[in-house]
């Protein structure tokens, strides 16, 4: 459909010493979509490592997608597959993955990330089109 929005916001009160893996799976079909991922980090000082993922698929054009995730290995996939649609995706701490497919024209993909040991991979264009 068009012009929906969705959030999905995961994480651990303050305090919890659990370790946790959060996934999030979002597909929207359609134009003007707009989807968030928020996945929080544990409580600082808890010897528990993170592990979220986030996968996002959006299919149409005019959609957003913003994904927030803090602590370690979390992984980040999104693909959109239509004209002018953004990616924006924010991850903190260390060993995380970012990865952006959007195919079609006038896209705009950001990636930022803190930390060390992280790696980010954008792939934009139309498949077989040079």
């Amino acid at each position: 459909g068009t012009d929906n929005n969705s959030l999905i916001e995961q994480g651990l009160p303050v305090g919890s010493t659990a370790g946790r893996t959060n996934v999030a799976n979002i597909q929207q079909i359609g134009d003007r979509n707009l989807s968030e991922v928020r996945q929080s980090e544990n409580d600082p000082g808890t010897p528990n490592i993170d592990q979220n993922l986030a996968e996002l698929v959006q299919g149409g054009s005019d959609n957003q997608s913003f994904i927030t995730q803090g602590g370690q290995l979390n992984k980040a996939n999104v693909t959109q597959d239509g004209d002018f649609n953004i990616s924006t995706i924010t991850q903190s701490d260390i060993g995380n993955t970012a990865e952006v497919s959007q195919f079609s024209n006038g896209n705009v993909s950001t990636i930022t990330q803190s930390g060390v040991g992280n790696n980010a991979t954008v792939t934009q264009g139309t498949p077989g089109v040079n």
